[in-house]
């Protein structure tokens, strides 16, 4: 009986060929020390975090030695003038990296703003978690800030523990607020006119008020609500819409919407009366009230809490940087290699 061979496990020849190829990298690494910024007057010294599209990197002056972070973004989007423009306004708010300038630069939007340490969510996950204690103590650091934003007429619209980091220099280990890609100037006349007045929600939904679920511009309150799921997902808890996806429709933010108005008093997320109070305090304003900045930081003040130290990093977190690069980060860095250019 004669032998059979079948097409479907015939090796051809070009299968074989292409076998003797070496595979070459799809993105190839470029080399730390040849990696510069502002015609090389800035050199890399290392990857810090990512924002959407972004990328958030260290660098060093060359004439000074001065160290910086800089917000790389090269798509076509018109948040990196939003962002300027907000960072601008924001000058001497305490809690706020001081913005220096932005340019073009091999097709990219650069952000360059004062020097920063790790991010919140990278400090909890080195550490282990935080007690209710720590988380407490925090607080009261990150409701400050967001007072110092809104006095500045500026409402961050983003709020959210990624976008929280641990300052460098005279602000070493004080809290910061980074992350101003959404925010808007603050409403200031028409009482009612923000819940009045529709847009498409921005921001991250997993943090957004209820109300920004309704399509409603965004007020002080929307930012404290959006603090207190920040404050939830500090102390490990699981929210009812943690495995929702990213709100894309109107169906979409109904659904978060009725989950997180679940129970007005926020009784039904926590069991943690501090934050309760909060969120209630929250939604009893209306978008035109300015918060109690001070009442609702005395929620977080008590004896065990005002007894504990400063919580902040021990590890020399100045030098932290992301070891590991993306595909998206290389793509990015590769446009500054003075070896391409």
């Amino acid at each position: 009986m004669g032998s059979f061979k079948s097409k479907l496990f015939k090796k051809s020849e070009e299968e074989d060929r292409l076998k003797l190829i070496p595979n070459s990298p799809l993105f190839p690494t470029p080399e730390e020390e040849d990696i510069a910024f502002e015609n090389n007057k800035l050199r890399f010294d290392g990857l810090i975090g990512r924002e959407g599209c972004a990328i958030l990197v260290r660098v060093i002056s060359n004439s000074t030695s001065d160290q910086y972070v800089l917000k790389v973004e090269c798509s076509s989007t018109s948040a990196a003038e939003i962002e300027s423009e907000m960072y601008s306004k924001l000058y001497g708010a305490k809690g706020v990296p001081v913005f220096y300038t932005n340019w073009i630069e091999n097709g990219c939007t650069v952000l360059q703003i004062d020097n920063y340490g790790v991010k919140l969510t990278d400090f909890i996950e080195l550490k282990g978690g935080l007690s209710r204690v720590e988380v407490y103590k925090l607080a009261p650091q990150m409701i400050a800030i967001l007072e110092e934003v809104h006095k500045k007429g500026v409402i961050h619209g983003d709020v959210k523990t990624s976008n929280f980091v641990f300052g460098m220099g005279h602000n070493a280990g004080e809290l910061q607020l980074i992350g101003f890609n959404h925010a808007e100037n603050a409403i200031t006349h028409d009482e009612g006119f923000c819940d009045k007045f529709k847009r498409i929600p921005r921001g991250t939904g997993y943090y957004l008020s209820a109300n920004l679920h309704r399509y409603c511009h965004g007020s002080p309150r929307d930012d404290l609500e959006s603090l207190v799921y920040c404050l939830l997902e500090m102390l490990g808890i699981q929210l009812p819409w943690t495995m929702m996806r990213e709100p894309q429709s109107f169906v979409d933010h109904q659904m978060m919407f009725q989950m997180k108005m679940g129970n007005t008093s926020g009784a039904g997320l926590c069991e943690f009366v501090p934050i309760q109070e909060m969120l209630g305090m929250c939604r009893a304003l209306t978008c035109q009230e300015k918060p109690n900045y001070d009442e609702v930081k005395q929620l977080f003040s008590c004896p065990y809490v005002r007894a504990m130290r400063e919580v902040k990093p021990s590890f020399p977190y100045d030098a932290w940087k992301i070891e590991k690069w993306e595909e998206s980060d290389l793509e990015i860095l590769k446009r500054f290699d003075i070896r391409e250019l």
